[in-house]
């Protein structure tokens, strides 16, 4: 994922979590605005000054999710699901 900032507060933030998540031993990354305008030329380049890209960020549709987790958690864990 990328986390886009326009102002330096925002750009502040994403430096500061960077710093933090580097020294807990989780990679993120700092682009500039040309770098994020390669990563997506959907970004809004106007006054972009940055983003920070992640990489252990996941989108998942829900409904199968939804169906997905009890048969693995009951396979995987012993889970017993009772639905009513």
């Amino acid at each position: 994922s990328l986390h886009l900032a326009h102002r330096e507060d925002e750009w502040n933030v994403l430096q500061e979590f960077q710093q933090m998540a580097t020294s807990h031993g989780v990679e993120l990354l700092l682009l500039n605005a040309k770098e994020t305008h390669l990563a997506t030329p959907a970004a809004n380049e106007a006054g972009l000054i940055g983003a920070l890209q992640s990489h252990y960020e996941v989108a998942v549709n829900p409904v199968e999710v939804v169906k997905k987790i009890p048969p693995f958690l009951q396979t995987r864990h012993g889970v017993e699901f009772h639905f009513s």
